[in-house]
């Protein structure tokens, strides 16, 4: 995009910053990018086998391809939110977000999380000691790290939301990525899947990977 009179420079957005949280709340997402080809959505009643360009931007003039589909569907499926930190005590994103998976919902803040202690002695302390140091968390004590979880909850969003229905067990969980920043390094990233249990508040580690 250099070669473009528009192209002013880029913002990294790989890790949580707030210079990230500030783009994600006011970028519009234009377009999906792949390779050479820019997808984008198109009016509801032009047919998905025409490609059409709403745009501004001519893309075709910068060596792209493109294909377009009906807008319902690029809203729906393609539009990607920029991850962001959550700046307030609660948020309407979350809120929807847990009631997919129980009629009983309550902020985060008001939750603690549970490890266990085989998980965090046969678990935590042996299978995942490497992924712990590196995130410089790994000498922490159960109570210890119970509480920097809890308190990195409002910091992404919450992934691969599931309710589990069996014979033998029912269960609500969610995963959520964790970032723990490292001195002259790019921090360490940990995904955490949390059983969610709103009738007692509590938050209990399934897996970190």
């Amino acid at each position: 995009m250099k070669a473009h009179k528009a192209y002013l420079g880029y913002v990294p957005c790989t890790y949580a910053s707030l210079a990230k949280t500030f783009i994600s709340m006011s970028l519009v997402n234009l377009v999906i990018k792949h390779k050479n080809t820019v997808i984008l959505g198109h009016e509801d009643d032009r047919p998905n086998t025409e490609d059409y360009n709403l745009h501004l931007h001519d893309y075709t003039t910068l060596g792209l391809k493109l294909m377009s589909i009906q807008s319902v569907y690029f809203g729906n499926f393609l539009s990607y939110k920029i991850e962001r930190m959550l700046l307030e005590e609660s948020d309407d994103d979350l809120e929807i977000a847990l009631r997919s998976m129980s009629k009983d919902v309550a902020p985060l803040t008001d939750f603690t999380v549970l490890i266990e202690n085989d998980k965090f002695n046969k678990y935590l302390r042996t299978k995942k000691y490497g992924k712990l140091e590196k995130a410089g968390i790994a000498d922490l004590t159960k109570a210890e790290l119970e509480e920097t979880i809890r308190k990195k909850l409002r910091s992404n969003y919450l992934y691969n939301l599931e309710w589990v229905d069996e014979p033998t067990h029912q269960v609500s969980k969610f995963n959520i990525m964790l970032e723990f920043p490292r001195v002259g390094e790019s921090p360490e990233r940990l995904l955490v899947s949390l059983e969610y249990k709103p009738a007692e508040k509590v938050l209990r580690l399934l897996t970190a990977y």
